[in-house]
């Protein structure tokens, strides 16, 4: 079995006191240690589970094994993996067992076993359907989120999508937080292939992320809105989920002065200006579209800006109305670009 050298790196003070101390006490020492080490509370859950045939049948035995597991915070020396998955092997308490797999989420994870073991207990559990556990799969998530393996990227996005309970969705999205470098590469194909839903879903995940890469958050914006786009040329619905999506990135696009998108904007904009004539879009968004333009300053957005001020003059003239704000933002805005 899997162990620590009782002669190597042994924080002698605590750990003499647990070895010499009764099992009832051994829980106390465990809890109340004062500034002890995690080397402490490892070799101390060594020494409780290679003595487990002797003191297995006390009472307190199963206390101090899940105690000691949940001391099990951060760090981790080499053999502590291996040390929980024998744990988790051959016991078969529902508390010992989720106490090994919250430690997974806390611990330095050292050892490919343990993804390959989570992944695997985590299609098991999602396998019993109603039956399964939201403790278990929440702490199976937040494994890896800790583990920080990217190959799991996908399988966390669908879960997030499927019908569960609160927590697990939590969990999700942020374990997805957590491997969010990698998940800006998986953003771009899921949006591709994806569903409304899913390239919704993708774009609130990114600008919620507390650590959000304004350029790559800019990135998936500029493919999203190129998306939408597209996909609006096919159909003239312009659903109200899909206006405000498209607004949103654009709004991604100008607060990142993503300057590489400036002919997807545009395009952008020819598709609001026909939300807004069809009362999809309000004034006061459409006129900060208008003036959003500015960040992207070149001369073709200076023709479009032109030919439209141009375009809004002939009706005026035509029918004698006119917007206001609109010819105003329009104008100011030209004014913005000239002196850029």
């Amino acid at each position: 079995n899997p162990s620590f050298s009782e002669e190597e790196n042994i924080d002698s003070s605590p750990y003499g006191e647990f070895v010499a101390a009764s099992l009832h006490d051994k829980v106390g020492i465990v809890e109340n240690a004062q500034n002890a080490s995690q080397l402490f509370y490892e070799q101390s859950l060594s020494f409780v589970y290679e003595n487990k045939s002797v003191i297995e049948d006390y009472p307190d035995y199963y206390v101090l094994l899940i105690t000691t597991i949940k001391k099990l915070d951060h760090g981790g020396t080499e053999g502590i993996d291996q040390v929980l998955l024998q744990i988790y092997s051959d016991f078969d308490d529902y508390s010992v067992k989720l106490a090994v797999l919250e430690a997974f989420s806390k611990i330095d994870v050292q050892d490919e076993l343990v993804y390959d073991f989570i992944i695997q207990l985590l299609s098991e559990e999602i396998n019993k359907k109603e039956n399964v556990s939201v403790d278990v799969l929440v702490s199976c998530i937040e494994a890896l989120g800790n583990i920080k393996n990217p190959d799991c990227t996908d399988l966390i996005f669908s879960l997030m999508k499927e019908n569960y309970a609160p927590e697990i969705k939590n969990a999700c999205k942020e374990t997805l937080f957590q491997l969010m470098d990698d998940f800006y590469a998986a953003a771009s194909n899921i949006i591709d292939r994806g569903t409304f839903e899913d390239k919704k879903m993708i774009f609130e995940l990114i600008n919620e992320n507390p650590q959000k890469n304004l350029k790559s958050s800019a990135e998936i914006a500029e493919i999203l809105l190129s998306d939408i786009i597209i996909k609006d040329e096919e159909g003239t619905d312009f659903p109200e989920e899909q206006v405000k999506l498209q607004y949103d990135a654009f709004i991604c696009l100008k607060d990142a002065k993503w300057t590489k998108a400036t002919d997807v904007v545009l395009d952008y904009f020819e598709v609001a200006r026909e939300e807004f004539e069809k009362n999809l879009l309000s004034e006061e968004k459409y006129c900060f579209i208008i003036e959003g333009l500015k960040e992207f300053s070149t001369r073709k957005t200076c023709k479009i800006l032109t030919d439209y001020l141009d375009s809004q003059y002939n009706q005026t003239l035509e029918t004698g109305e006119y917007n206001l704000n609109v010819l105003l933002s329009v104008i100011n805005t030209l004014g913005d670009l000239g002196r850029s």
